[in-house]
């Protein structure tokens, strides 16, 4: 039997290689996402949860002025609750910057964008740190005293801080590309915007930030309460400008994301105020 031709590469049917820059397939990309979610959620919530349960503390501490109240960790919404948000905000973030086409040069704004977002978050547990007389809590259990899980949920939060500024400028720098290149890509993007998707990222940050500031506004004479409001208050303003700032006339798109994410976060606070103390 005489051997096979070789196939001829003018009339060959293989799929082409996906060009450079385009983004992933769509179920590598929820699988990327859906890791990065869990990541977020094992290093987070459930450690902090775990020490929780075991966590067994005097309910008042002495300090320099007197017995002081040593606050459970199930008085925190930021905690109990907002932590678990977090996953949502990652996944969407992942996914959503991973849907997007890659230019060819790289961001070096999303090295600083992630230096600077880690600086602001070490700054904020370095307050803590400095506050003479802070809330005592069962991670700052007295002036410049972190517990075990206080600097467990010290560093975290840098690293999560880090993640977010990354993620947030790479995201942007991958919407300005496509918004202004093919209109292939214009439209992912635009879509992209639209999406649920979008409305849940940015509802999400809404709850976060305000389950953090209605644990810190209690204790607002503290300057570690007031540098906690400034810090998730802060970043989320300057995230918000410098998509203004980095997509332009484009920034309109999410004109109606933000709506629905202001919307559900003003729901959120209306109920937590009407809810019985």
């Amino acid at each position: 039997m005489p051997p096979p031709f070789p196939p001829n590469p003018l009339t060959r049917t293989d799929p082409p290689n996906p060009p450079a820059g385009s983004p992933p397939d769509g179920r590598s990309l929820r699988r990327a996402a859906v890791l990065a979610a869990t990541a977020c959620l094992a290093t987070g919530w459930l450690p902090m949860t775990a020490w929780a349960l075991a966590w067994s503390a005097p309910v008042t501490a002495v300090g320099a002025s007197g017995h002081h109240v040593v606050r459970s960790p199930w008085t925190y919404r930021a905690g109990t609750v907002g932590d678990l948000l977090l996953p949502v905000i990652v996944y969407g973030l992942v996914r959503g910057t991973g849907r997007l086409p890659r230019p060819a040069a790289g961001c070096p704004a999303t090295v600083s964008a992630a230096v600077a977002a880690g600086a602001v978050g070490a700054l904020g547990q370095t307050a803590w740190l400095a506050d003479p007389d802070p809330q005592r809590n069962w991670l700052l259990v007295a002036p410049h005293t972190f517990s075990a899980p206080g600097w467990y949920h010290a560093v975290y939060l840098v690293a999560m801080a880090t993640a977010f500024g990354g993620l947030t400028a790479a995201c942007l720098h991958r919407l300005r590309y496509a918004l202004h290149g093919p209109p292939a890509g214009a439209d992912v993007a635009r879509r992209l915007l639209a999406g649920g998707g979008t409305r849940a990222v940015l509802a999400a940050i809404g709850l976060f930030a305000l389950t953090v500031v209605a644990d810190s506004v209690p204790t607002a004479g503290t300057s570690s309460s007031r540098a906690t409001i400034a810090v998730v208050t802060l970043p989320v303003a300057a995230a918000l400008g410098l998509a203004v700032a980095v997509l332009g006339r484009d920034a309109r798109h999410l004109a109606r994301p933000l709506a629905v994410g202001v919307l559900v976060t003003g729901c959120a606070a209306g109920l937590a105020a009407l809810a019985p103390s």
